[in-house]
């Protein structure tokens, strides 16, 4: 497999899978007969707890461009650990990789794709990697393919070498990729999934699942699709991690038509589709892509919701309701006020604490005025119509945010919050928010890492902090690094 700049799929499915908890709201009406959802199985798909000291910590891929030494899609791994006083500052972040480019011009450790959860049951999180690798005997090694690899937790924090994940017929060529993380069959132990089958927990020490299944009637594997973009969250409550799988059309491949699939958690199969729920979510795709924000609790009954592709850009908005069944009938309308935009991924949070229920998303370079921005929301309901008040924007421009995305008065692309973590980094009942821009310029020296706290107002730039390349512990080229080896 030759190693092509694609775009990520999507790097908060871990996310999603963790953080739809239950959650509620004062405005939240009772019109239409809610039954009070279910409470979620605790620990091992929670939000990362690397060292288990209590304090959420947080990892992100470092990506960047050419002339700073790094690639647009994979890269070295850091990770940022809480503690009482927020984000750690002291020490170096970076635990995998190191920046250094092989003879072939490849990072000699590139990682994509980071998931988090507690794979070996020990109560500390783990971490889950695509490391792309060389492939064995071919010409100066040219030839990259992949495996997927697992750090794993401890006192200490991460372990200093990964181990291979074990699955059958696995080969550098022809890689297992995890897309994301579940408890697809309910037994408490996370599982993967990825290229259409589910890899189910518990692992052991080395590495070895549990048992690996294929998914029937998955399409991003069998059918005429270009992509595939999945999202595991808990629709109906039921202990099981639901999937949604959207597929972009592919003229040359004889598909016309988004389409999502819709597979529900079963305690012995793993993932079944529902026809029913594939074809309702597909008409709502249309054509306006596959970009779903889902995991959110948009009405405050405890159940994750789905926005389909394409209402966030829409005037009248309208959302698909989780469920007792996965998703009840019909769909209910969004209202959102403050902004006529809707940021994508929509993450849930609760940044200005209590019982309020916030959303964080990024609105993407590419907007109305072209650069990105950080956007922070309120969710309330009334009956099964929610609302979403735009509370807050943080992009360059916003005053006492430290760092540059880009040279002052250049064209360059500006990459703000292109990925975000929501993590309550000091555990003051205020979520804080990591977020990531590609590194840019010579030696890098735009982009980085911003840590904001939350605070009742929002999220605040007093305690806020900017990551560089060189704070990350980056080497340079010229440097002799520290490799982290496979066992």
């Amino acid at each position: 497999m030759r190693y092509r700049r694609a775009a990520v799929l999507i790097s908060v499915l871990a996310f999603l899978a963790a953080a739809c908890g239950p959650g509620g709201d004062a405005s939240s009406g009772d019109d239409d007969h809610r039954q009070a959802a279910p409470k979620r199985k605790s620990g091992a798909l929670g939000r990362p707890d690397f060292d288990g000291d209590g304090f959420q910590d947080a990892a992100m891929v470092v990506t960047g461009s050419a002339g700073a030494d790094l690639d647009w899609v994979y890269g070295p791994v850091a990770v940022f650990r809480g503690s009482p006083d927020g984000m750690r500052l002291a020490g170096k972040p970076l635990v995998a990789g190191s920046g250094r480019r092989d003879k072939g011009g490849f990072l000699e450790e590139g990682f994509s794709s980071p998931l988090t959860a507690d794979l070996d049951r020990d109560g500390r999180t783990d971490l889950v990697l695509h490391q792309y690798v060389p492939v064995p005997s071919t010409q100066d090694n040219q030839e990259r393919g992949g495996r997927t690899v697992v750090f794993h937790g401890g006192e200490d924090g991460l372990s200093a070498t990964p181990r291979t994940l074990s699955v059958p017929g696995d080969d550098p060529k022809n890689p297992f990729n995890a897309n994301t993380v579940g408890d697809f069959d309910g037994d408490g132990s996370p599982d993967l999934y990825g290229g259409g089958s589910i890899v189910f927990g518990p692992f052991s020490a080395a590495g070895k699942p549990r048992a690996v299944r294929r998914v029937e009637n998955d399409t991003s594997v069998s059918g005429p699709h270009a992509t595939a973009s999945p999202m595991a969250a808990d629709f109906d409550r039921d202990g099981r991690s639901d999937l949604l799988v959207g597929h972009r059309s592919d003229e040359e491949a004889g598909s016309d038509d988004d389409s999502v699939q819709f597979f529900r958690g079963t305690p012995h199969r793993g993932l079944v589709e529902d026809s029913d729920l594939s074809e309702r979510l597909s008409k709502a795709a249309g054509d306006r892509g596959t970009d779903i924000r889902a995991g959110a609790d948009l009405d405050g009954d405890g159940y994750p919701d789905i926005l389909p592709p394409g209402q966030g850009d829409l005037r009248q908005r309208s959302y698909l309701r989780g469920g007792h069944g996965g998703l009840r009938p019909g769909m209910a309308r969004l209202s959102v006020t403050g902004s006529d935009t809707v940021g994508s991924p929509l993450l849930p949070a609760h940044v200005t604490g209590g019982s309020a229920r916030n959303t964080v998303s990024t609105v993407h370079y590419g907007s109305a005025d072209q650069r990105g921005h950080l956007q922070l929301t309120r969710l309330t309901a009334q009956g099964t119509t929610a609302t979403m008040a735009h509370l807050q924007t943080l992009d360059m421009d916003t005053k006492g945010l430290p760092g540059k995305v880009a040279e002052p008065g250049s064209d360059a692309r500006d990459r703000f919050a292109e990925s975000l973590r929501v993590l309550d980094a000091d555990h003051d009942g205020h979520d804080d928010v990591l977020a990531a821009a590609p590194f840019t310029g010579p030696h890098g020296r735009y982009g980085g890492f911003w840590y904001l706290p939350g605070a009742p107002k929002g999220l605040t730039t007093t305690g806020a902090h900017h990551y560089s390349r060189d704070e990350l512990g980056l080497e340079q080229r010229q440097r002799n690094p520290h490799r982290a080896c496979v066992r």
